[in-house]
């Protein structure tokens, strides 16, 4: 929806092709991200005119360019502070230390969430599964953090994919 907010609410019969590319120019996203958009929209469409909505020619839609600017993603970074709090947190509640472990590695969520006993050792994490190739990986265990995973490995609790209130052995 956020990337196609110009067309929302508009009638399918309404959309063209430059309402298209206006749609592609205001949805700012990275040009990796392009090809997933020029589906969406070609999906909506397709739909339109197999359900008998609209006739519009769908060609048109591998053509839509990125305006070219490069997005940058803001991210939020933690703070001192805020660290320190979920330190403290954590002591009178261990799910804490799950956002603690994904600070101190890197891990990427998913990355996170998939590992398994065996890919913990004393000192690192293997990584086993990831978005990309790349993400494969052994990460180390950085002292801060080695209390966390030796409760991990004790109480045989990590979280489960997909629930944070669950845990997996």
């Amino acid at each position: 929806y956020r990337r196609l907010e110009s067309i929302h609410n508009m009638r399918i019969t309404d959309i063209d092709r430059m309402e298209c590319q206006k749609a592609i120019n205001l949805a700012q996203v990275k040009e990796s991200q392009m090809n997933i958009t020029r589906i969406v929209i070609k999906n909506i469409l397709v739909y339109a005119n197999d359900n008998g909505y609209a006739t519009i020619n769908t060609e048109f839609i591998t053509k839509l360019q990125s305006n070219g600017e490069s997005v940058k993603v803001e991210r939020d970074v933690f703070t001192k502070a805020q660290i320190e709090e979920c330190w403290q947190k954590y002591k009178e509640d261990h799910r804490y230390g799950y956002v603690l472990m994904l600070l101190y590695t890197g891990l990427r969520a998913m990355e996170f969430v998939s590992m398994k006993k065996e890919h913990i050792h004393d000192d690192c994490i293997e990584v086993t599964e990831s978005k990309t190739e790349a993400g494969i990986r052994i990460v180390p265990i950085c002292p801060q953090i080695a209390q966390i995973y030796d409760f991990m490995m004790q109480t045989g609790k990590y979280p489960l994919r997909g629930k944070t209130s669950e845990y997996r052995q």
